[in-house]
C-alpha cells in the first residue's frame, strides 16, 4: 500500500489529526487560552485562564487521538471507525462543557 493509497482513504481524520495535535500542543505550552476564546469573546471574564488553556489543549489531544484511531480503523471496517468517532466527539463534547463551566468564560 503506497502513500497515495493511504491518503484517499484516510486524509480528513488525517488533518484533524495534524489541527487537533498543533492547537492542543500550543494550548498546553503558552497556557494561553486565546484561541479557545475568540475574537468576539464579548468581553467575558475567563475564570482560571491557565487551567482553560491546560484542560481544553488535553481535550484537543484527546480529539487528535480520537481521530488518528479512526484513521486506522478505516482501513479495517468504514462503519466501526465511523461509530468510534461518533462517540469519541460526544465524549469530547461533554467534557469540553464540564470544563468550560468549571474554568471557562462567565456569562
Amino acid at each position: 500500500m503506497d502513500i497515495n493509497t493511504i491518503l484517499e482513504i484516510s486524509w480528513v481524520p488525517i488533518i484533524v489529526f495534524g489541527i487537533s495535535l498543533g492547537y492542543g500542543i500550543v494550548l498546553l505550552s503558552t497556557k494561553n487560552p486565546k484561541i479557545l476564546i475568540g475574537k468576539k469573546n464579548g468581553g467575558k471574564i475567563i475564570r482560571d485562564r491557565e487551567k482553560y488553556a491546560v484542560e481544553g489543549g488535553k481535550l484537543l489531544l484527546f480529539l487528535a487521538v480520537g481521530s488518528l484511531l479512526m484513521s486506522v480503523l478505516l482501513f479495517f471496517n468504514v462503519a466501526f471507525a465511523t461509530l468510534e468517532i461518533i462517540i469519541w466527539l460526544v465524549l469530547f463534547a461533554v467534557m469540553w462543557k464540564k470544563i468550560s463551566d468549571l474554568y471557562g468564560p462567565v456569562n
